[in-house]
C-alpha cells in the first residue's frame, strides 16, 4: 500500500496549490505558480506526473506550463479554451491517476465550465473545489 501525504503550498497572497505525492511521484491541483511547487517537488526529489484544473483563472493555471515542461507532466483539465496545453479533457466520472480514485463533478458556476476532484488519502477524504467552494460558502459566480 503506497503511503500518500498532501501538502498545501502557499500561492500568490490568498491561494494554494495541492501537492498529493507518495516517495517518489507527485501530482499537483492547480498550480498558479510554479517556483513553489518546482521547490518543493527538489526538496523532495520527486517527480511530477500529474496537473489537475479546476478552472479557467490564471491563479489557478499560471504555473502549469513550466512545471508541464520541467517534469514533462500531463495537464487534465476542463474542456475550455481559455485553458492552454491541456492534454487530457475531463468530465463528471471517475478518474484513476497513480492508483489513487478520484471522482470528477462537475461544478459551474464560478465559471463555466468547472471541476471538482474528490479522492480518499489513507482514511481521510478530500475534494478539491477550486473557488467553487469556501470555508464560509460558495465562490463568486462570475459565469
Amino acid at each position: 500500500m503506497t503511503d500518500w501525504k498532501l501538502e498545501l503550498l502557499q500561492a500568490f497572497e490568498d491561494n494554494y496549490i495541492y501537492v498529493i505525492h507518495n516517495s517518489d511521484s507527485a501530482m499537483v491541483i492547480d498550480p498558479g505558480e510554479a517556483a513553489p511547487v518546482l521547490e518543493f517537488l527538489k526538496s523532495k526529489k520527486l517527480k511530477l506526473k500529474h496537473i489537475l484544473l479546476t478552472h479557467h483563472h490564471w491563479d489557478h493555471v499560471s504555473g502549469s506550463k513550466e512545471l508541464k515542461e520541467s517534469f514533462d507532466a500531463k495537464i487534465w483539465g476542463p474542456q475550455d479554451d481559455r485553458i492552454s496545453d491541456v492534454d487530457a479533457y475531463l468530465f463528471e466520472g471517475p478518474l484513476n491517476l497513480m492508483g489513487l480514485e478520484f471522482k470528477i463533478l462537475e461544478t459551474p458556476g464560478h465559471t463555466i465550465p468547472a471541476l471538482s476532484y474528490s479522492v480518499k488519502l489513507c482514511s481521510e477524504s478530500y475534494v478539491f473545489s477550486g473557488d467553487t467552494l469556501f470555508a464560509g460558502g460558495c465562490g463568486r459566480l462570475f459565469e
